[in-house]
């Protein structure tokens, strides 16, 4: 792959053609993609240079290694047997109700009276942020949902 940017969006469009599915986004940085579906789980799997890890959990073992080209080949029935049957990891995204923006982040400026911490939420659709306890996104979404109704899911 000529980069990495090439190789996540390369395997994005691996996941979503072979799984036939369009609820599965692209997340994190660029040297260690997460593969979210339906905004609720990571996939089990480990992007490492040019190749492509695909676990039994997060943390488990490989159970099978592809090589990222631009036209990976790899049987369907093997990827979707794994996607099934591996335990991929639960997650969080705080989401503004009836929209399909997601925190993104934060905006830093200078604390006033109506912002002691100076901290403002950023929402995108894409590269948003995602949390592993409910607990954490919850007190986030709770602390900063003034003026706009935030939903943890």
């Amino acid at each position: 792959m000529e980069d990495k940017n090439t190789r996540n969006k390369t395997l994005l469009s691996f996941f979503k053609k072979t799984l036939r599915t369009d609820k599965i986004h692209l997340n994190r940085n660029l040297n260690s993609p997460a593969f979210i579906y339906d905004y609720k789980k990571v996939l089990a799997c480990t992007v490492r240079e040019s190749e492509l890890l695909l676990k039994e959990d997060y943390r488990g073992r490989v159970l099978d290694t592809l090589e990222i080209t631009k036209n990976i080949t790899y049987d369907p029935k093997k990827l979707k047997e794994w996607f099934k049957n591996s335990t991929h990891r639960k997650c969080y995204t705080i989401r503004v109700k009836d929209k399909t923006l997601r925190l993104a982040g934060w905006n830093f400026l200078f604390p006033d009276k109506n912002n002691p911490k100076g901290k403002y939420p950023v929402f995108s659709e894409e590269q948003f942020n995602i949390y592993f306890q409910k607990h954490i996104a919850e007190d986030i979404a709770f602390n900063y949902a003034e003026g706009v109704e935030l939903v943890v899911e």
